[in-house]
């Protein structure tokens, strides 16, 4: 007669995939969200996106927040503006510094 022992394995990995879901869509939501801000901040100042992104990180460290704080009230408030520090008055060209 020999016992069956649970595979404890298989259940902590079961268990955890509802966990891992909600990560991975918290995440995603998350980078949509900051692809969103790093849009709004380099159409509001004329800017490439890798210059918008440099200005957001900018704004996370320098403010210590999160990344999705900031992309968030970025895309909801007139944060960008702040992000961008003075506007940006040009002859339409991008800038790329």
């Amino acid at each position: 007669m020999s016992t069956q022992l649970p595979n404890v394995r298989t259940r902590s990995v079961a268990a955890s995939v509802p966990i891992f879901g909600a990560t991975v869509k918290c995440s995603l939501n998350s980078r949509v969200i900051i692809e969103q801000a790093k849009g709004v901040v380099a159409q509001r100042g004329n800017l490439s996106m890798d210059v918008a992104f440099d200005r957001l990180r900018r704004h996370v460290r320098t403010h210590k927040m999160r990344w999705s704080e900031v992309a968030r009230q970025v895309v909801e408030t007139d944060l960008g503006t702040e992000v961008l520090g003075a506007p940006v008055v040009g002859s339409g060209a991008v800038d790329q510094r």
